[in-house]
């Protein structure tokens, strides 16, 4: 029974390792227009070809060239959801967005 157990935990492991869970990741890309700071990162809106709001949370992994500011596209791959943290004089408001940033990179114009 236990050589069974063991031999089944393997093979859900190995099966956790090699599947492909791409599926959750949404690639975007498209023109920085507008940023707002938040406490949690930036708030970025950006235009075509996936317009939206999303959040650059402090700590996601940016690639060349490195800009982060109006005018200059994003590529990359976000999460659906995501919360803007606002301080305000009750304490945090969170401003929704559509997507959370894992990971991008920039153009440098």
């Amino acid at each position: 029974m236990k050589k069974i157990f063991l031999i089944l935990t393997l093979a859900f492991c190995f099966f956790l390792l090699t599947a492909n869970l791409s599926f959750a990741f949404l690639t975007f890309g498209g023109r920085i227009i507008s940023i707002a700071p938040c406490l949690n990162g930036l708030d970025l809106t950006l235009t075509l070809p996936r317009p939206g709001n999303y959040l650059f949370p402090w700590g996601a992994r940016l690639y060349e060239w490195y800009a982060i500011r109006p005018g200059v596209w994003l590529l990359g791959q976000a999460l659906p959801g995501g919360a803007c943290l606002i301080p305000a004089p009750w304490g945090v408001m969170p401003i929704p967005t559509a997507y959370t940033i894992l990971f991008t990179g920039t153009s440098l114009w």
